[in-house]
C-alpha cells in the first residue's frame, strides 16, 4: 500500500486525505484502499512481507485501526460533510444568488475566514467585549500553527504579510484575506507532552546478570516489539528497556504473564507462566 507510507498518526491520514478537492475522487481513494487493507487483514502469516511476519498480530490491529478510520470518513462524506475548498466553493456559489449583496467578493472572504476558524479563537474573539488585545489574539492564534511543507510556509509568509498591513483591523483582514490562507495546517501535536512523573522513572543500574535476564525477555516473540524502534537489539539504554516491559499494556493477550500480574501482584498462575516462558532464572531478582 505505498499510497500509506509513512503515514503514522492519525492527521497523516488526514492530511493526505485533505488532498482530494472532488468528492468522488476521495470516495474512489478511500474505497480502494479500504479494499487493499482486506486482502492484507486476511493474509496469512505467510503471505505478509518477511519483515512483518513475526509482528502478524500488531499489524492486523494497526490495519483494522487505518480501515475504521477511513470508513469513518466515508460515512462523514456521505451524510453531507465535504473537504474544506469543495465546502468554501459551496459557499461562493451560494452567495452568488444574493443579488441584495453588493460585494460579494468581500462578504464571500468575510463568512470563509470566519468559518476557517477553529472554535477555541471564535470563542476568544466574540464571548469578549472589544478590546486593543483581539487582534492580537487572532495574530497569536496563526503564530501557534505549525507549518511543515515548502507550500505551507509559502502561504504562512502571505498571511502575516497580510495581518501586518491591516492596521489591526480584524473586519478589514477578514474580508481581503484570501480564504486559503487561513485554513488551519493539520497539527502535529507536538506540543502536547504526556505527564511526567519521576515516580515512574527507574533510576537505577542492571548488573550484568539482569541484563541478560532483560535481554532474554525482550528478544521474545512475546515482548520482541519493545525493541523495534531500536532495530530489535538490547543495547547501551537497558533502564529504558525495563521501563517499556514494566509499563506494557496489560490485555487478554499477555494477562498470563504480564509484568505486573509477576513481579507486583505475585499471582502464582503468571509467575509459573513466566518462568515457563523465559526460565527461572529471570525470576530470580
Amino acid at each position: 500500500m505505498p499510497n500509506l507510507k509513512d503515514k503514522v498518526v492519525k492527521e497523516d491520514f488526514e492530511e493526505l486525505l485533505s488532498q482530494y478537492e472532488d468528492v468522488k475522487d476521495l470516495e474512489e481513494f478511500i474505497n480502494s484502499e479500504v479494499e487493499n487493507i482486506d486482502k492484507y487483514y486476511k493474509s496469512n502469516k505467510s503471505e505478509l512481507p518477511k519483515d512483518y511476519q513475526a509482528y502478524q498480530k500488531e499489524l492486523k490491529a494497526d490495519l483494522k485501526n487505518i480501515r475504521d478510520l477511513f470508513l469513518d470518513i466515508l460515512k462523514e462524506l456521505k451524510n453531507g460533510a465535504k473537504p474544506r475548498k469543495k465546502y468554501l466553493k459551496e459557499i461562493q456559489e451560494e452567495i452568488a444568488t444574493f443579488d441584495f449583496i453588493k460585494d460579494k467578493k468581500s462578504f464571500y472572504n468575510l463568512v470563509g475566514n470566519i468559518s476557517n476558524l477553529q472554535l477555541r479563537i471564535l470563542r476568544r474573539l466574540i464571548n469578549t467585549k472589544e478590546n486593543p488585545m483581539q487582534f492580537q489574539k487572532l495574530k497569536n492564534y496563526f503564530l501557534a500553527f505549525h507549518y511543515k511543507s515548502d507550500e505551507e510556509k509559502i502561504r504562512r509568509k502571505e498571511l502575516f504579510k497580510l495581518l501586518n498591513s491591516t492596521n489591526e483591523d480584524i473586519e478589514t483582514f477578514f474580508k481581503t484575506c484570501n480564504l486559503e490562507l487561513t485554513i488551519p495546517p493539520y497539527e502535529d501535536m507536538n506540543n502536547r507532552n504526556t505527564y511526567k512523573c519521576n515516580s515512574l522513572h527507574l533510576n537505577i543500574s542492571l548488573n550484568d546478570e539482569q541484563k541478560t535476564a532483560l535481554k532474554n525477555i525482550l528478544e521474545s516473540e512475546y515482548f520482541g516489539y519493545l525493541t523495534e524502534v531500536f532495530g530489535g537489539k538490547v543495547e547501551n539504554s537497558e533502564i529504558k528497556y525495563l521501563q517499556r516491559f514494566l509499563d506494557v499494556k496489560l490485555n487478554d493477550d499477555n494477562k498470563a504473564f504480564h509484568p505486573r500480574n509477576v513481579f507486583k501482584f505475585k499471582e502464582s498462575k503468571a509467575i509459573e507462566t513466566f518462568k515457563k516462558l523465559f526460565g527461572k532464572k529471570v525470576m530470580s531478582r
